[in-house]
């Protein structure tokens, strides 16, 4: 075996092999050698609605190299092979992400974090009155549970509101579909 040294910083560096032959003559050969800095595998730390698809979020660099290949373990089990790929938790608490990169020169890092998927709110409401003749201002009752806003959409096309508790006033006759979305706080939708 021959010498070994290990570079501590990337970067290009001449290496020159000295060799004396037999008669005495000395030949050498310089050639340069290019080490390269391993990548930094990070992704993003944000949460996931049980029940929904969300993206799985690649945040790792390189300084002077490509990144060229992701695996991403979930749990164990599920794999993935792209740089963002989609990943829908079934149940509500904590899971296990391990994120393996390597780069077109083939240095590798993996990074692990503990994610969390959180619940879905529930999203109700009750109304009053609920017919007459129009202009008809309704009161809207909001009862949905863990929710921290609200987009209503009134159904007539033209009304919406973010209100917990609106009122609307229908000024044609007809049946509209009311529609509540609650979010959760951290963006969960019901």
């Amino acid at each position: 075996t021959g010498p070994t040294h290990t570079y501590s910083l990337p970067g290009t560096y001449n290496v020159t092999l000295k060799v004396k032959t037999l008669n005495g003559c000395l030949v050498q050969k310089t050639v340069p050698v290019t080490i390269y800095s391993t990548p930094m595998a990070q992704m993003a730390t944000t949460g996931f609605c049980a029940g929904l698809p969300g993206t799985l979020t690649d945040l790792s660099v390189c300084t002077d190299d490509v990144i060229t290949s992701w695996h991403w373990t979930v749990n164990g089990t599920n794999v993935y092979t792209s740089q963002y790929p989609l990943f829908t938790p079934d149940t509500v608490g904590a899971f296990l992400v391990e994120l393996a990169v390597s780069t077109a020169h083939g240095c590798r890092d993996t990074a692990r974090q503990t994610l969390m998927a959180y619940p879905l709110p529930e999203a109700d409401f009750s109304f009053s009155p609920d017919f007459g003749t129009p202009p008809l201002t309704v009161s809207f009752v909001n009862l949905s549970s863990g929710s921290s806003s609200w987009l209503w959409d009134f159904g007539d096309g033209t009304g919406s509101s973010t209100q917990q508790h609106p009122t609307y006033t229908y000024t044609q006759e007809g049946i509209f579909p009311v529609t509540l979305t609650a979010y959760s706080s951290i963006g969960c939708p019901a």
